[in-house]
């Protein structure tokens, strides 16, 4: 075992949240007025639901401690019975949050000239802030502290009321024969924040339960001090405050065991135990809607009737975008007591509070792309369409589940290529109907093949050691350091190789270069504690203790994918009103290896963890690894047949 923290695997559980009703209505009105089309029209939505997150409701137990193991590694531990923290979800966090949406527009085509059109708007969007029925959601405020809808605040953050979209969109027929057309268009679209944004940040590392609906802010002995009547949260103990044993139970059955506070102390197995301070999750006062504005220019030509190229460019940029991070991220310069807690900003003010990740708008987004498709339609049986893309897409999230910034104090750290970010792509689908004439059995007659082929590079994959804490700060999404080509770390079916403490002269030599040839310097040190993985001529080291790693995110790519599916159809007229078709599909018809993204790009595969094993390894097929085998795509070749009657 490579240094990796043993837990029960129920610690996400329960969790429960389903939209138990939503009510839309929208109308429009459309006017012609010579050369104008006017519409005009709104949208009110409603939606609210019933959700339980108790995240840790099970509990949770971890068989580390800080890189010290009372054995050689977490299961020694784990069968020496002494586990290193626990962690419980205590309280009610069922919530019964709600929020409206309202939207209006007007735009107008107008047709200036026979081969001249412009499309040009205005929207108007207004997102009511979310609530719950009970007023039971919190917040962080750094001057004043933990306060509550209700109490202290009147809503978790404030209204947008200038969400204005305007939308332009132009289109040229340049010789009038309708053979050759120019469009572009440009706009901007508002997201619509759903509940999860605030109730479910589940993505998000060290978060207790995660949500504004579980800030314990009542005044009594087991939860945070904050003056409200929000009694629920998850709750930190340290491995002599759990009871492995058979006698059991393994938590404190008291309530008063059970608080944030360090300055409470309670007798916990006839020991003196101070609570230990609770993680939270944060909303910005002034949050604003999150919006993308696009543009996009293109040419359409037609060489025959059937034959027609378009080649367009496409881009896009996101703004004021969710984001997410600690702002009580922890200075080890700082941390006089090494506990990870005394060097954290608000540690003198906030005793206890651990972790604070914090949901606002600093992240961005873009995107630019060639955009190609050549189509063609049917003739003499045949037709196709191909489509090329280039294109290169930077973000600092790639989703909204919020996974945090490596180094909370340095969030613009976290730009880099989107998960998503395909520099090169082919796609080419046809459909060919051979030729056939009479015969016996129409046997010579409906056959039919057709092809998908896909060709794209490797999507990017992001180291994260959330088992080592080398940087001494908790935020379990630390980064290592890289010298060389990144190249030679693309994955494949194959795991990295990893060197242990010294074991390989040409990682030593390195940290010792860094050290300026001392061997007690701190890269040497780092490396003898974690090892360091090497390829090629390239090699990925720890960094010194204390510190973040230089690589950026998302700085290596998987295998990419190619695929090549074809099927064969053969038809039966039965009649006039009947036909039968008999159907072989072959997918991945030449049995082409493809392997799974170590990151998970697509699905919720880890291993891009240096602390945890395989790593950087693509150990499965894309369909497997999303644990949608035989349906998904880019597995092994399959065979099926099919028989289906068109009446």
């Amino acid at each position: 075992l490579h240094s990796f923290p043993t837990r029960r695997s129920s610690d996400l559980w329960p969790r429960y949240q389903n939209p138990d009703q939503s009510l839309q209505f929208l109308d429009n009105v459309s006017l012609t007025r010579g050369k104008h089309v006017i519409k005009f029209g709104g949208e009110a939505r409603r939606g609210w639901a019933n959700s339980i997150k108790d995240r840790y409701g099970k509990g949770r137990i971890q068989f580390k401690k800080d890189g010290v193991f009372a054995g050689a590694t977490p299961l020694e531990d784990f069968f020496a019975g002494d586990p290193a923290a626990g962690r419980i979800f205590v309280g009610n966090s069922q919530r019964s949050p709600s929020a409206e949406w309202y939207a209006a527009f007007v735009q107008d085509d107008w047709r200036i000239t026979p081969r001249l059109t412009m499309n040009y708007g205005l929207r108007y969007e207004l997102p009511t802030v979310i609530k719950e029925q009970n007023d039971l959601f919190g917040n962080f405020d750094p001057s004043v502290g933990i306060v509550q809808v209700g109490k202290q605040i009147s809503s978790p953050y404030d209204g947008n009321h200038k969400n204005f979209a305007p939308r332009l969109g132009l289109a040229w027929d340049v010789t009038g024969k309708g053979t050759t057309v120019v469009r572009a268009g440009a706009g901007i679209i508002y997201e619509m924040i759903g509940f999860n944004a605030f109730l479910a940040q589940l993505g998000v590392n060290n978060a207790s339960t995660s949500g504004i609906n579980v800030i314990p802010t009542a005044n009594s002995t087991g939860v945070t001090p904050g003056g409200g009547n929000i009694v629920a949260g998850a709750v930190n103990l340290p491995g002599s405050a759990l009871s492995w044993t058979t006698a059991g139970p393994v938590f404190p059955t008291s309530s008063a065991s059970l608080n944030c506070n360090p300055n409470i102390i309670t007798d916990i197995n006839g020991v003196p135990t101070p609570g230990t301070p609770c993680d939270i999750m944060a909303v910005n006062q002034h949050l604003k809607t999150p919006y993308v504005s696009s543009w996009n220019l293109n040419i359409q030509h037609s060489f025959t009737s059937n034959l027609v190229l378009q080649v367009g460019y496409v881009g896009n940029e996101g703004t004021k975008l969710l984001s997410i991070y600690d702002i009580n991220q922890n200075n080890p310069a700082l941390d006089t007591l090494g506990n990870e807690q005394s060097g954290r900003p608000f540690n003198a003010k906030y005793p206890f509070l651990h972790v604070i990740n914090y949901l606002s708008n600093s992240y961005t987004s873009n995107y630019n792309g060639l955009q190609s498709t050549l189509t063609l339609r049917s003739t003499h049986g045949l037709s196709f369409v191909a489509g090329y893309t280039w294109s290169h897409a930077m973000d600092y999230l790639s989703d909204n589940r919020g996974i945090n910034a490596m180094d909370g104090t340095r969030p613009y750290l976290e730009y880099g290529p989107s998960d998503f970010d395909i520099r090169h792509r082919f796609t080419f689908t046809t459909t060919y109907a051979l030729p056939g004439r009479k015969g016996f059995g129409q046997m010579l007659e409906g056959w039919q093949l057709n092809s998908i082929v896909t060709l794209q590079t490797g999507q990017p994959w992001n180291v994260m050691d959330t088992g080592d804490d080398i940087s001494l700060t908790g935020e379990g999404s630390d980064r290592w350091d890289f010298f060389g080509n990144p190249k030679d770390f693309t994955s494949g079916p194959t795991a990295i190789p990893y060197y242990s403490g010294n074991s390989s002269s040409a990682c030593a030599a390195k940290a010792l270069a860094l050290d300026g040839g001392n061997a007690s310097g701190p890269m040497s040190t780092s490396l003898a504690s974690f090892g360091c993985y090497m390829k090629g001529n390239s090699m990925m080291l720890p960094p010194a203790i204390g510190t973040f790693g230089t690589m950026s995110r998302n700085m290596f790519r998987d295998s990419g994918f190619r695929n090549w599916d074809l099927s064969v159809a053969k038809n039966w007229k039965l009649g006039e009103r009947f036909t039968a078709q008999f159907r072989a599909e072959f997918f991945n018809v030449l049995n082409h290896p493809n392997f799974a993204n170590p990151a998970g790009a697509n699905v919720a595969y880890g291993f891009n963890d240096p602390s945890a094993g395989n790593f950087g390894c693509g150990c499965a097929t894309p369909d497997v690894a999303a644990a949608n085998p035989v349906v998904g795509s880019g597995g092994a070749r399959a065979i099926q047949f099919g028989l289906k009657i068109l009446f």
